[in-house]
C-alpha cells in the first residue's frame, strides 16, 4: 500500500531538541477504508512522560506504532504526513515497546533468554547482561528464576516480564500499551510504581491506558483523542484534565466520581432480591490443566437471579472456574451440576441454549469472516440486515459490519465478543473481563446492558479486576486465591474485610500504590537469591550427557549414523542397529527403559505389523522352506526380512529420540546462527514459531469451545478438522505476525537480523575437538557394527 510519510530534514536544534515528532499525520489500513488517524501533530521531548487518552478505537495504539516505526516499517498501511525522530532513537532497541497482549510478544522459551534477546540485538556484552536482567526484574518486582518457562506464568507475571524485557535495553523511549490491562490491583500498582521509577530515571514514556486516573501524578502531558482519530487537545496533564473534564465525561473517556462512588441499591443487599431456584451446585470441585491442579475443593451454590463477581489475584484460577461452570473444562473430582443435573450429562445443544459464554480473549470467540456475521451468528450472502446494523451501532461498532473482526482494535473486539453473546436471550451469562480495554462510556454502556438483563431475572457471573464495578453491580462476590474459594459473600462485607482483601490483592489502588512507592524495590540480593536458588532445571534427573555436545554437530553425527543404519540387511545387523542407540539412551542419556518403551511403543506396534506382513507376503527364495495358509506363504526368510526392517527403523527412531532429548532448541538456534551462518532472522523466527506451536493447541481448543457455545461445532472429528483448519491457520498467521513485529521492535532488524557478527550472544554455545569427535563417533560406530555383523 502506498505511503507518503516523509522523514523531516530538520535538525534537532531547529526543533528545540525533540526526541520525535509528527506533523499532519494521516493513516488508514485499507486504500478506501476509513482514516484511523487524522491530521495529527505531536512532539515528544527527552524525559517526558505522555499519556494518550481517548475513546476506544480512536487510534491511540496506531499512533504509538507509528512513533515506534512499526508502521509502516513492519505493518503495511497508507500513511501521509511528516515524521522526525532523533538519530539515537532510530538505533534498534532504543524504543522499548510493550504490547497489549504480552503472550504474543515473547519469542524465546525461558526467562533469561527472553530478557537477553533485545540486548543481543544491541550487541550488549555478555558480561553485562545478567546484571541488567536482575535490575530489570527488580524494577518490576518479579522474582523468577532464569530458566523458568514463561508460558506457565499468570497474565500479570507475563506483563511484568514483557516490561522487564524492554527495560533491559535501557531504552530512551518506553511505549506501554494498556500496561495494567487484565492485572489484579496489586500487579497494577507495581506497574504504576515501575512507571514512576522510570520517570525518575529520565526515561521518556508514552503510555496508553483507559484506567488513567492513578497515572495522572506520574505523567507530564496528556493527549486527548476524538473518536474520529484526530486530537482534541494536548497539554500539561493536570491542566488538560481539569479543564476538559466535562468533555471527557461527555465522550466517555472518564467516569463521574459520584457515579463511581455510588453503590446500586441491590449490590449490597441480597435480601432485597427475589432469587429463584438453584442453577449451579459445586461440591468438592477439583479441576486440573495438564498436571497442574488449578481449582481445589470448591463448594458453592448459584441461584437464579444472582450477579456473582469472581475476583482474586492473577493466576488464581478465576477463568478456569468460569470455564468449569460453562462445561468447557472437565472436573477432575467432585460434583458440578446445573439445574439439578450433572453438568457432564448435558448435551452442548441443550446447555448452550440456556447459558451464554464470553471468553477472556475476544479473538477466541470469533468464528466468521465479517463483523456483521458474528452478530448474526451465521454466514450472510448479501448485505448486512438492518437489525444487525442497529445492534452494531448500539455497541459502538457502526460502519464496521463488513470488516474482519480481527482487524478491529482491542476495545472493539471486546465489544463485539460481548455483543454477539448478548444478542440471543439466555437463562444465564458467563463473562470473563467483559469491560477489558474499554473507555468509561463503553464500560458504562456494557454494564448497563448487563444490568438490564439482571433486572429481568437473568443470572450473571463475571470475572473482573475492576473493583469499582464489582462493588457497584454485583450482588455477591467470590474471592479465589490459589485455586480455592476463600470468600463467598456480599460486596459491602468484602469491602470491610481488610484481611481477605489483602490476601487476594484487592486493596484500593491508593493503598497499594502508596505502599509500593514507599517500600524499596526488591533488592538486588533478593533477585540474586531467586535467580540462584531456583536455577536447578526441573528435569535435572534426566539430563542427558549428550547435552554437553554442540547441538548442530550432534545432529550431523546422528543424521549420518541414521542414514548408514538403512544399509543393515541381516537380522544380526538389524539387532545391532536397535541395541546401539538403546544402550546410549539408557546409559549416557539417563533414560529409564520404561520411558523409552513408552515413547517408542506406537512405532513398535507399527513395525510389528510390518514384520507380520513381510513374514506372510515376502517372496520365498529358492530352496527355502515355507508353508501355505490361504493365499499367504509365510517363511523364515520373510520373518528375517521383517526383523531387519523393524529393528533398523526402530533403531533410527531411538537415535532421533536421543537427539530430541538432548537438544536445547535455543542452543541449536545459536549454534546454527554463530557457527553455520544461518541468518539470525531465519533461525530465531524458527525458534519463535516453535514457541507458538503449543499456543496453537490452545487455539484449537478455544475455537472448538467458541463453536460449541454458539451451537456451531460439528460432532464428527473429521468435520471439525475441515472446519477448524482455516481459522486455526489464520490465527497462526496472525500470531506469527505479532511475534515478528515484537522481534523487530526489540532490535532484530537490519544488520542484527542478517549476520551473527552484528549481535552478541547470552549463551556461550561453542564447539571444540570433542564435539567433532563425538559427531564422528556415531557414524563410525554404526559402520563398525555393520562390518562386524556382515555376512562373510
Amino acid at each position: 500500500m502506498s505511503s507518503q510519510l516523509k522523514q523531516s530534514p530538520r535538525t534537532l536544534e531547529e526543533m528545540a531538541s525533540p526526541l520525535l515528532f509528527v506533523k499532519d499525520l494521516c493513516l488508514r489500513y485499507e486504500e478506501h477504508g476509513p482514516w484511523i488517524l487524522r491530521h495529527i501533530d505531536f512532539v515528544l521531548h527527552p524525559g517526558e512522560s505522555v499519556l494518550l487518552l481517548g475513546p476506544s478505537g480512536s487510534g491511540k495504539s496506531t499512533l504509538a506504532m507509528v512513533l515506534a516505526d512499526l508502521i509502516p516499517g513492519i505493518l503495511e498501511a497508507e500513511v501521509k504526513g511528516e515524521v522526525f525522530s532523533s538519530d539515537s532513537l532510530r538505533k534498534p532497541g532504543n524504543i522499548g515497546y510493550v504490547f497489549q497482549d504480552a503472550d504474543t510478544q515473547f519469542c524465546m522459551l525461558q526467562v533469561d533468554d527472553e530478557l537477553a534477546f533485545g540486548m543481543e540485538n544491541r550487541q550488549i556484552p555478555r558480561a553485562k547482561m545478567r546484571e541488567r536482567m536482575k535490575e530489570a526484574l527488580a524494577n518490576v518486582l518479579l522474582p523468577v528464576a532464569p530458566n523458568d518457562h514463561h508460558h506457565e506464568f499468570s497474565g500479570g507475571m507475563k506483563q511484568k516480564l514483557a516490561i522487564a524485557s524492554a527495560l533491559t535495553l535501557r531504552p530512551q523511549l518506553c511505549v506501554l500499551d494498556e500496561p495494567t490491562a487484565n492485572l489484579d490491583p496489586l500487579a497494577s500498582a507495581q506497574v504504576l510504581a515501575t512507571i514512576q521509577k522510570l520517570r525518575e530515571q529520565g526515561t521518556s514514556l508514552l503510555i496508553i491506558e483507559h484506567h488513567f486516573q492513578p497515572l495522572l501524578p506520574y505523567v507530564d502531558r496528556v493527549v486527548l483523542f476524538n473518536r474520529d482519530g484526530s486530537i482534541h487537545r494536548q497539554g500539561p496533564a493536570g491542566e488538560v484534565v481539569a479543564e476538559e473534564w466535562a468533555w471527557m465525561l461527555a465522550e466517555g473517556v472518564a467516569e463521574s466520581h459520584e457515579l463511581v462512588q455510588t453503590a446500586v441499591r441491590r449490590a449490597n443487599d441480597a435480601s432485597s432480591l427475589s432469587l429463584g431456584n438453584s442453577l449451579w451446585t459445586l461440591s468438592g470441585l477439583d479441576v486440573k490443566r495438564g498436571k497442574r491442579e488449578v481449582l481445589k475443593q470448591v463448594n458453592a451454590e448459584i441461584r437464579q437471579g444472582e450477579w456473582i463477581a469472581i475476583v482474586g489475584p492473577n493466576g488464581s484460577g478465576k477463568s478456569t472456574l468460569l470455564e468449569a461452570l460453562a462445561g468447557l473444562v472437565p472436573a477432575e473430582s467432585g460434583e458440578l451440576s446445573y439445574a439439578g443435573r450433572p453438568l457432564k450429562d448435558w448435551s452442548a445443544e441443550e446447555l448452550y441454549q440456556r447459558i451464554s459464554v464470553s471468553f477472556q480473549n475476544p479473538e477466541h470467540q470469533f468464528v466468521y469472516e465479517r463483523v456483521g456475521e458474528e452478530i448474526a451468528n451465521q454466514r450472510l450472502s448479501g448485505d448486512i440486515p438492518d437489525d444487525v446494523q442497529s445492534w452494531l451501532s448500539d455497541f459502538g461498532l457502526a460502519g464496521l459490519a463488513e470488516q474482519s473482526p480481527y482487524m478491529l482494535s482491542q476495545g472493539q473486539k471486546r465489544r463485539l465478543s460481548v455483543a454477539s453473546m448478548l444478542r440471543k436471550e439466555h437463562e444465564a451469562y458467563l463473562l470473563d473481563e467483559p469491560t477489558f480495554g474499554q473507555d468509561a462510556a463503553t464500560t458504562r454502556f456494557l454494564m448497563e446492558r448487563l444490568e438490564s438483563l439482571h433486572i429481568r431475572g437473568k443470572t450473571l457471573i463475571m470475572v473482573s479486576h475492576d473493583l469499582s464495578l464489582v462493588y457497584r453491580y454485583a450482588t455477591r462476590v467470590w474471592v479465589v486465591v490459589n485455586g480455592r474459594l476463600i470468600w463467598d459473600g456480599l460486596p459491602q462485607d468484602l469491602k470491610n474485610h481488610q484481611a481477605i482483601r489483602a490476601k487476594a490483592h484487592l486493596l484500593s489502588e491508593q493503598e497499594l500504590i502508596a505502599a509500593e512507592l514507599q517500600r524499596t524495590e526488591l533488592s538486588m540480593k533478593d533477585i540474586w537469591n531467586a535467580w540462584e536458588t531456583k536455577s536447578v532445571p526441573k528435569n535435572h534427573a534426566r539430563l542427558s550427557w549428550f547435552r554437553k555436545i554442540h547441538p548442530v554437530w550432534l545432529f550431523i553425527g546422528i543424521l549420518v549414523a541414521a542414514v548408514l543404519m538403512v544399509f543393515a540387511n541381516n537380522w544380526q545387523q538389524g539387532l545391532a542397529m536397535l541395541l546401539f542407540p538403546m544402550v546410549l539412551l539408557m546409559t549416557l542419556g539417563h533414560q529409564s527403559p520404561w520411558r523409552v518403551l513408552k515413547i517408542l511403543a506406537p512405532f513398535v506396534l507399527i513395525y510389528f505389523l510390518s514384520l507380520v506382513s513381510l513374514t506372510l507376503n515376502s517372496a520365498v527364495p529358492s530352496g527355502s522352506a515355507s508353508v501355505t495358509i490361504l493365499w499367504w506363504h509365510p517363511s523364515i526368510a520373510g520373518l528375517l526380512n521383517g526383523i531387519v526392517l523393524a529393528t533398523r527403523m526402530i533403531g533410527t527412531l531411538a537415535l532421533g529420540l536421543l537427539y530430541v532429548d538432548a537438544v536445547d532448541l535455543t542452543e541449536l538456534t545459536i549454534g546454527l546462527t554463530r557457527h553455520f551462518r544461518l541468518p539470525p532472522k531465519f533461525a530465531y523466527g524458527f525458534l519463535a514459531g516453535f514457541r507458538i506451536l503449543p499456543l496453537l493447541h490452545t487455539e484449537w481448543n478455544k475455537i472448538q469451545d467458541a463453536r460449541r457455545v454458539r451451537g456451531l461445532s460439528p460432532k464428527r472429528m473429521i468435520w471439525r478438522i475441515g472446519i477448524f483448519a482455516l481459522p486455526l491457520l489464520a490465527q497462526a498467521v496472525r500470531m506469527s505476525e505479532r511475534v515478528a513485529m515484537a522481534m523487530e521492535a526489540r532490535g532484530l532488524q537490519g544488520d542484527a537480523a542478517a549476520s551473527a557478527k552484528e549481535r552478541s550472544f547470552y549463551r556461550d554455545v561453542s564447539y571444540g575437538t570433542l564435539d567433532i569427535f563425538i559427531a564422528l563417533a556415531f557414524p563410525v560406530s554404526v559402520f563398525a557394527l555393520l562390518m562386524i555383523f556382515a555376512h562373510p
